[in-house]
């Protein structure tokens, strides 16, 4: 499983509060295929278009776990092959393109660790 791989990896959820293991991605994939079912959006798998391979996840999540009010959150998390090739930005700009044109969202939010830097 692609996306377990990629949650297992140190270096890539060193950004986030935990690292999750095969249990806890098979529960998060269904919720986000819930969510997806239920509201038409939620975190996906982001592929390359020139050969379809699987860099990570991206695109809007909700913000029940955040002070904040009927904002969605852009998300994403890609394979270190693909960090710093802007595909992170390339997900954000759709994502919130989406979130404003599509779903008619008044606001948006994204959270980063201080650590998080590209050079």
């Amino acid at each position: 499983m692609r996306v377990a791989g990629m949650n297992t990896d140190k270096k890539i959820m060193g950004f986030f509060s935990n690292i999750l293991n095969l249990d806890q991605t098979r529960k998060a994939i269904k919720q986000y295929n819930t969510r997806i079912e239920e509201n038409g959006w939620c975190l996906r798998v982001l592929e390359r278009k020139v050969n379809q391979k699987f860099i990570g996840l991206g695109s809007l999540a909700p913000t029940g776990y955040l002070t904040l009010n009927n904002e969605v959150e852009v998300s994403w998390r890609l394979a270190k092959d693909y960090w710093r090739q802007r595909y992170g930005i390339e997900a954000a700009h759709r994502a919130v393109n989406f979130s404003f044109y599509e779903l008619n969202s008044g606001k948006v939010a994204t959270l980063t660790a201080v650590v998080n830097s590209s050079p």
